[in-house]
């Protein structure tokens, strides 16, 4: 009888529940539904552990039993993918990191072009104020504000852009894991090159 981590009797093993959860998701109760009372009442009835299962441990135990049945399942998907798929598997990689990029330096330079003019517009706008007359001395102050906001924006602009850089970096974090899961393949009995995208 397997024990929880607080040393207490679960009254059923692993591999029950993982039977009864497929059981249950073959009969088709979707994950999101199968509730500790529900797997409590189908452990007791298919395996007759006993009924005292505390239905608090038994919903974590839910949750990471689906978890596992999730990657199982994932990597029967895995398992058919063949040697053939290798290539295709790599352009897309690369093709789905080049339209990105694409996407992102050309918002950067449409917005950095955008800033630059409007920052540039009011520069000249506040001069040309303060040249004009001293009575315009409380529209000039607001067009400095205003300034002040385009720099801010700029500064914000230029905070999204490492944001953006960054997220390029969890890109290449995917694309990783695409490799690594090419070299799955490979270790699985598909022969073929990992090449970088």
């Amino acid at each position: 009888m397997a024990k929880n981590n607080g040393g207490r009797p679960k009254g059923y093993s692993e591999a029950q529940l993982h039977e009864t959860l497929e059981a249950l998701l073959s009969a088709g109760i979707a994950g999101a539904d199968l509730t500790a009372q529900l797997v409590k009442r189908e452990l007791v009835d298919r395996h007759g552990v006993s009924s005292s299962v505390d239905t608090r441990t038994l919903e974590k135990a839910i949750a990471d039993g689906l978890e596992m049945l999730r990657i199982r399942r994932e990597d029967r998907f895995i398992a058919e993918v063949d040697e053939a798929d290798e290539s295709p598997l790599r352009e897309l990689a690369a093709h789905i990191n080049r339209a990105i990029r694409i996407t992102v330096g050309k918002s950067r330079a449409r917005h950095r072009e955008m800033l630059n003019a409007e920052i540039e517009e009011q520069r000249d706008h506040v001069a040309e104020l303060v040249r004009s007359n001293a009575e315009l001395h409380a529209t000039v102050k607001e067009q400095v504000e205003r300034l002040r906001a385009l720099e801010e924006e700029k500064a914000a602009w230029e905070i999204e852009r490492d944001t953006l850089k960054a997220g390029n970096q969890e890109l290449d974090k995917e694309c990783h894991g695409l490799r690594a899961q090419l070299e799955l393949l490979e270790r699985m009995g598909v022969r073929g090159t990992v090449e970088a995208v």
